[in-house]
């Protein structure tokens, strides 16, 4: 076979950038969200948000391409990297460890997310050990009320109604309906703050918390130390529950801009 030209090079390069982009598109339409979902029998479907700790699990034989992002495998000592311009094609059974390498962070609702993915089996989201007053379900849909109701509904008009009495009654929802919570109360978030002025950080939060009024800036650092809080708890119920006490680097504070902006 005769050796490409520099034009004809550039023309194939170009066809494969369109053809990845088009890719990324249809997976995007199809996975609105963080998971996995099979749209045809043998055909899954991944979509992560950031990069996450190493997955030990046994491969079937498969064939994987990414459209975005990169990943990398580990048998044994060897390590193998592929990415949007390379593929991983598995023909036996093989114990690997995975892991995300390169994805876009969204902070902090994701690093909820992350602990929640993190749990092996789902129905140890909602065990709850001697001990321990709520398990990680309770406080997905509480931190998830919250938000919705203090940020999305107060400061952005979404007309939420919360009903805190059942953030801690319900029970035993699947991990793909606490991962929709999160997401509704991530976007009712985004929206209000995407909207908020710095002279109204000033003003009086529209409603009292526990007989105190506070300005809407200090209710929102209140509202950041609260999840802060709860979200160490979740950490600390998976690690309890599933055994593994490493971290899901969920949160590095090196990333984190404080409340009133990014000071350098």
């Amino acid at each position: 076979m005769d050796p490409m030209t520099p034009q004809q090079a550039e023309r194939e390069a170009n066809r494969a950038q369109a053809s990845r982009d088009e890719l990324v598109e249809r997976i995007t339409r199809a996975i609105r969200k963080d998971g996995t979902v099979e749209p045809l029998k043998g055909l899954s479907l991944n979509r992560a948000s950031a990069p996450k700790e190493p997955l030990h699990s046994v491969y079937d034989p498969v064939f994987c391409v990414i459209a975005q992002g990169s990943k990398e495998i580990f048998l044994s000592n060897e390590r193998y990297v592929y990415d949007a311009s390379h593929y991983l094609l598995v023909t036996t059974e093989l114990p690997l460890v995975g892991h995300v390498l390169e994805a876009s962070p969204e902070r902090p609702y994701l690093s909820l997310r992350l602990e929640l993915e993190s749990y092996p089996d789902e129905r140890l989201i909602w065990t709850l050990p001697p001990g321990l007053p709520n398990s990680a379900g309770t406080l997905t849909l509480h931190l998830a009320g919250n938000l919705r109701h203090y940020v999305g509904a107060l400061l952005g008009g979404t007309g939420y109604v919360r009903n805190r009495d059942e953030e801690f009654a319900a029970r035993d929802l699947t991990r793909a309906a606490l991962l929709d919570h999160i997401s509704e109360a991530e976007k009712a978030v985004q929206s209000a703050l995407s909207d908020l002025t710095e002279a109204q950080l000033s003003l009086a939060f529209p409603e009292p918390i526990r007989d105190h009024h506070l300005e809407t800036g200090d209710l929102l650092i209140q509202l950041a130390v609260h999840l802060a809080y709860h979200l160490g708890q979740v950490s600390y119920h998976r690690r309890l529950v599933t055994g593994n006490a490493q971290g899901v680097g969920a949160l590095s504070a090196a990333e984190l801009l404080t409340a009133r902006g990014n000071p350098g």
